[in-house]
């Protein structure tokens, strides 16, 4: 088994593209995937004795753990040994996500204090799309988004720049995230949940509804969503409005 291929091919099952490693443990490494990205948006980093890796994409939602040897293939030893590395690996990503998700929360509430929705009404994005920016703030040049969990408690932020470059929380939990422009729902809500990808298209539909909208924050993303929304609105009907990229090679956003 040679662990560097390994590893380039379980990224690229996520059409993520790289042609060399750094072998180096404990560190993150940045890099752009061939052909996907266009900015550099995804890292990886190599565990401890090359038992596995972790990587990710911020910009599309990726964010994957993978360990190298199978466990059919290991000596009691090694597959105590692994099993130990996961745990921690795991205990570790929680609580490194329950510090970033608090940060959060304290600097959103700071934004709260100080600044208003009419702060977000002259930013040159929010001017360019049109949109009345539902559940923004705004702190220098940086439009700030709440990416909340299902019960509405915040869990990283979405940072949008003047020219409409996104940006998220490093370290923040992203899948089953999202952007809720609506103020929190009970379980017994019977109305309609409108998803969408991005906050602009979603202040949109919210606008011309009238009606509870929640942003995925990226197609990838956006069953994860859907399946907690049904688990925890199960009387709420569902709508779809996925973007319709028909320009490009890959068209995530049908269904």
């Amino acid at each position: 088994m040679n662990f560097v291929s390994d590893l380039i091919y379980e990224m690229s099952r996520y059409d993520l593209h790289i042609s060399a490693i750094n072998l180096e443990p404990g560190r993150y490494y940045r890099f752009k995937s061939a052909g996907t990205c266009q900015k550099t948006c995804c890292e990886y980093r190599i565990f401890e004795n090359q038992l596995g890796a972790h990587f990710k994409c911020w910009r599309r939602g990726i964010d994957r753990y993978w360990f190298a040897s199978q466990e059919s293939r290991l000596s009691d030893h090694d597959h105590a040994r692994m099993m130990v590395e996961r745990e921690r690996i795991n205990r570790e990503q929680i609580e490194a996500k329950q510090r970033v998700a608090s940060k959060c929360e304290r600097f959103y509430r700071n934004i709260q204090k100080y600044a208003y929705r009419n702060s977000a009404l002259k930013h040159p994005y929010v001017l360019r799309k049109k949109i009345i920016p539902l559940s923004a703030r705004v702190t220098r040049s940086l439009i700030v988004l709440a990416v909340r969990d299902v019960r509405y408690q915040i869990q990283s932020l979405q940072f949008i720049k003047p020219n409409g470059f996104k940006q998220f929380k490093s370290g923040g939990a992203i899948k089953g995230g999202m952007i809720w422009l609506s103020p929190p729902l009970d379980n017994d809500y019977s109305g309609v949940i409108r998803l969408c990808e991005g906050w602009a298209t979603g202040c949109t539909i919210a606008e011309i509804t009238q009606q509870p909208v929640v942003c995925t924050l990226n197609a990838s993303n956006m069953a994860n969503v859907a399946k907690l929304l049904v688990n925890n609105f199960p009387k709420a009907t569902l709508l779809i409005c996925a973007d319709n990229d028909c320009w490009g090679a890959n068209n995530a956003g049908a269904i």
